[in-house]
């Protein structure tokens, strides 16, 4: 069928057909996985969820992460020095330092995580690449740290 002979009605109803055939699967993917992409991993996701997952974790563990973990934790410290990368009342959505929040991202750079960890080859590969300049940034760090006599806390708590 060519579409320059056709009238704009064939060609819409063929368009039509195409989506229905061939993007259905895609588009119903697609509309089940934005809403789920921040969930935790399931072995039950679809290839196009891990996909969605795995590139929103890739692209939050890029090195502007130190600001934008900076701008949504403004009213927490940037480090906590008495309890460091620890904290009993921590969690990811509340991580009590900017320092931590960092450090939480990380997980999904895990290969052993398999709740939150990215899923797919490239993604592991970007993620690793991505992690290895905040856990250079945290030796860094933590050496300064512990030579400046602040680690670990010498203060009553």
């Amino acid at each position: 069928m060519c579409l320059c002979n056709d009238t704009q009605s064939d060609t819409v109803d063929l368009v039509d057909r195409w989506q229905k055939q061939v993007f259905a699967y895609t588009t119903d993917a697609i509309t089940d996985a934005v809403p789920k992409h921040n969930h935790c991993n399931s072995a039950d996701d679809s290839k196009v969820l891990i996909a969605l997952m795995d590139a929103d974790r890739v692209a939050n563990l890029d090195v502007d992460l130190f600001i934008r973990s900076g701008q949504n934790f403004h009213a927490d410290p940037a480090v906590d020095y008495k309890l460091w990368l620890s904290g009993p009342e921590a969690t990811y959505k509340k991580p009590r330092s900017v320092l931590r929040d960092i450090a939480y991202s990380l997980e999904w750079a895990d290969p052993t995580n398999t709740k939150v960890g990215v899923r797919t080859k490239l993604g592991k590969q970007w993620a690793a690449e991505r992690a290895t300049v905040f856990r250079t940034f945290f030796a860094h760090l933590q050496q300064q740290l512990e030579q400046e006599g602040i680690l670990p806390y010498p203060f009553d708590q």
